[in-house]
């Protein structure tokens, strides 16, 4: 489903680089565009014409535009994949995404192993990784703020919050650890959340506890419910098995003994 954008092709002229250690120290120029993937280590990135310095951590990439000229220094060892492109057409969304760090989400490669990646599997990264684009382009677009620059900082910030959310759901987090965590006033971040993706941070604390507790319920079917609350970041039964009912339409037990 491509949510109306154009259907993606391939990538032609790709140029795929790996490194690992301290091999990416240096200055570089590409003549097309350049996709930088990193899956451990952090590095710096300095952009000279854009006076600004990036930090890149894994589960992290960035575009880069033709003919940037970017300062690259590795600040602790790192492995990941650069991949130098240029496409068959035009890509709404890739200017607005151009030289800021992106998180890779659940879904879009997050476990990918870069020591695999060849030039039979660009096509599927950079499929995934422009319809994660065309996503984001979405989100951004939706948050009310009139300045490009704006909408795409805020955006950061809300992906930072997601990627929090994704890691952490299992613990006792709340909405105003999420705020701080970007930097955002409770409220502004809450109103953010909702225009860029649709739901409430809360809410989609609740998804991933729930999603989480149905996986635990359909593979285990000696797991305790009061013990599968616990696990999945409740803070009590009466709350987990209310949630549940509320989003699956059943009761966990009932689930459990049915699926």
């Amino acid at each position: 489903m491509n949510n109306g954008h154009k259907p993606f092709n391939s990538f032609n002229q790709t140029t795929i680089t790996h490194f690992k250690g301290y091999e990416l120290n240096g200055i570089i120029k590409k003549k097309n565009c350049a996709l930088l993937i990193l899956n451990q280590g952090a590095i710096n990135l300095e952009f000279s014409s854009l006076q600004k310095i990036e930090y890149l951590t894994r589960q992290e990439f960035i575009i880069i535009s033709p003919a940037q000229l970017v300062q690259i220094k590795t600040v602790m060892p790192s492995k990941g994949v650069f991949i130098e492109f240029c496409t068959e057409n035009k890509f709404s969304g890739l200017d607005f995404m151009m030289e800021i760090k992106i998180p890779i989400t659940s879904g879009y490669y997050s476990n990918l192993c870069f020591d695999e990646v060849s030039t039979l599997h660009v096509n599927l990264i950079s499929e995934a990784i422009m319809n994660y684009i065309h996503q984001l382009h979405d989100w951004g677009n939706a948050i009310h703020y009139s300045k490009k620059n704006t909408k795409k900082d805020v955006l950061t910030k809300l992906l930072k919050a997601r990627v929090i959310i994704e890691n952490e759901y299992q613990k006792q987090i709340d909405v105003q650890y999420l705020a701080n965590s970007v930097a955002m006033s409770k409220f502004n971040f809450i109103r953010k959340f909702k225009e860029a993706f649709g739901f409430t941070p809360q809410q989609y604390i609740l998804q991933k506890r729930i999603s989480f507790s149905q996986l635990k319920l359909r593979s285990n079917k000696t797991l305790s419910i009061t013990d599968l609350a616990n696990l999945s970041g409740f803070q009590n039964i009466y709350h987990f098995s209310k949630t549940f009912k509320k989003m699956v339409g059943i009761s966990p037990s009932y689930y459990q003994i049915s699926t």
